[in-house]
């Protein structure tokens, strides 16, 4: 009897520590036979998370159920570098797109968000080179698509631009004010873009847009964070607004066909590299307000046979004397030409208003002096 009891008691803890772990510790659980592509975590409200677990296939239908638990969420990486994913078909029950959810799913041509998805991770479809349409469901109020792209459903952001989109040139809605980090990354046919009344532009947001030729960030815009046009090897001309005050680490980088560029006056950063192998940029006039410049950030390139940093030939620096471009101009051997501060145009202006005022008084006289004779 004392025996019966014991294997009971074992039995119930066993059950207990079972059920413990698979709500509380999110433990990874194999769907049955059925649904062998994926593997699930219980969440604390009992739905599952799912992720795919047969980095192989070129189809995937997202069932409403696994193992009796509705799918709401699609785990961070779910499908991430299914390289021959081409189609994948979301039930309505999927509220959440995890974090790199389709991440390097090369062959994948289009996604449709449906009715409940309201929370898409970060880099949820970055590195889909073949991506060109996005569509969502009229009834999701999260989320909208105007012309295959990816926006909020109030189009005040810009989440996603499909990498091979066929169009050459985009405007942006007049409503949207943010540019998502990544939103344009490895875009393949994108030549000219007009960002009208956008406000802000994420991290890497233009890396990698490879056809881009030409662009003029909007006024208002104060940062350019991280990459946001490195390896943009076909862009030539840059227009920023007066109101910018930092460029990010690599900003610019590798940007090998930019010939021209304006730094204004109130720019106070230039990040690590940020104008580094940029190699058809042979000036830079750099502004007095800058106060911080970061390692190789202009006149350096990258030389692959040294796997080094190197001085660009033929590179010059207009500076004002003793400013941060100045000294790092000296500390890195660049040649430079000194400008005229703002101080000394003015007392220049003002020596040669005195001096036409001198000539003027001195003519007066000369006059009255000969009527006085005659």
């Amino acid at each position: 009897m004392k025996k019966k009891k014991l294997s009971l008691s074992l039995a119930c803890a066993f059950g207990l520590l079972i059920t413990f772990l698979n709500l509380n510790l999110n433990l990874c659980i194999p769907a049955h036979a059925e649904e062998e592509m994926f593997q699930y975590k219980l969440k604390a409200d009992g739905t599952a998370e799912i992720s795919c677990s047969d980095k192989t296939i070129e189809y995937a239908e997202i069932p409403e159920e696994i193992d009796g638990h509705s799918i709401t969420s699609l785990a961070d990486g779910c499908f991430a570098n299914c390289e021959s994913l081409k189609e994948v078909k979301f039930s309505d029950s999927v509220q959440e797109i995890g974090e790199n959810a389709f991440y390097g799913c090369i062959a994948l041509r289009e996604i449709n968000i449906p009715e409940n998805v309201t929370t898409i991770g970060a880099y949820a479809f970055d590195a889909t080179e073949e991506l060109n349409k996005f569509s969502v469901d009229e009834k999701n109020r999260a989320y909208t698509a105007i012309d295959g792209v990816l926006y909020t459903k109030d189009v005040s952001n810009l989440i996603k631009y499909p990498e091979s989109k066929p169009e050459t040139s985009y405007t942006l809605p007049d409503t949207c004010r943010k540019i998502e980090d990544w939103a344009f990354i490895g875009s393949q046919f994108l030549e000219e873009i007009q960002l009208n009344q956008v406000k802000e532009i994420g991290e890497d947001a233009f890396c990698w847009c490879v056809a881009l030729k030409e662009i003029t960030i909007p006024e208002g815009v104060e940062v350019l964070d991280g990459a946001v046009f490195s390896y943009c090897k076909e862009l030539e001309k840059v227009v920023l607004p007066s109101t910018i005050k930092s460029l990010g680490n690599r900003c610019f980088y590798s940007c090998t066909n930019l010939k021209e560029i304006n730094l204004p006056e109130g720019l106070q950063k230039l990040g690590e590299y940020t104008f580094c192998h940029c190699t058809a940029l042979t000036s830079l006039t750099v502004p007095e307000s800058l106060v911080t410049v970061n390692i190789n950030c202009m006149g350096y390139v990258y030389d692959e046979e040294n796997n080094n940093y190197q001085l660009q030939d033929n590179f010059k620096l207009y500076v004002y004397k003793n400013s941060a471009a100045w000294k790092y101009a000296v500390t890195n051997h660049i040649d430079c030409e000194l400008l005229q501060t703002a101080k000394m145009y003015y007392i220049l202006i003002g020596i040669f208003c005195a001096v036409i005022l001198i000539l003027i008084i001195a003519i007066v006289k000369v006059l009255k002096n000969r009527r006085g004779k005659a």
